[in-house]
């Protein structure tokens, strides 16, 4: 939690907010019954104490296979503070998909669909699109 208050005073995380609120009822890409389950997970609460804890103290990502059967797509803020660029780049080219793809969204942090709303949204219609054909 000392990360966390950290991140927040510098802002270099995510933290709730009126405008991520507002992004996610107005975005197409959430049905009403996705914001209900949100909103009952108290996703926008500094309250899933388990879960930090986990990621921070025990979770070992080179533990986990690297070798997937679906499509992988990052969508990644390059002034990522919480979740570093170039940490998720090294990890991201190591993967392997079927069919992967990077986005490095410029001029943006963590929170990359409200950082840059069009560039994040055109990378959405553009997996959208690859995973049509």
């Amino acid at each position: 939690m000392k990360l966390r208050k950290l991140q927040g005073k510098y802002k270099l995380a995510m933290q709730p907010s009126l405008q991520l609120v507002m992004s996610v009822l107005s975005s197409p890409f959430y049905s009403f019954k996705d914001i209900k389950y949100m909103l009952m997970s108290d996703v926008l609460e500094i309250k899933q104490r388990a879960i930090l804890e986990f990621l921070f103290k025990s979770y070992d990502l080179n533990m986990v296979t690297s070798d997937y059967q679906v499509p992988v797509f990052y969508i990644h803020g390059e002034d990522d503070w919480q979740t570093p660029y170039s940490l998720a780049r090294t990890y991201f080219d190591q993967l392997k998909a079927p069919m992967k793809q990077f986005y490095s969204i410029p001029n943006a942090g963590h929170v990359t669909m409200l950082d840059q709303k069009e560039l994040f949204n055109e990378a959405l219609f553009d997996i959208i699109d690859q995973i049509k054909h």
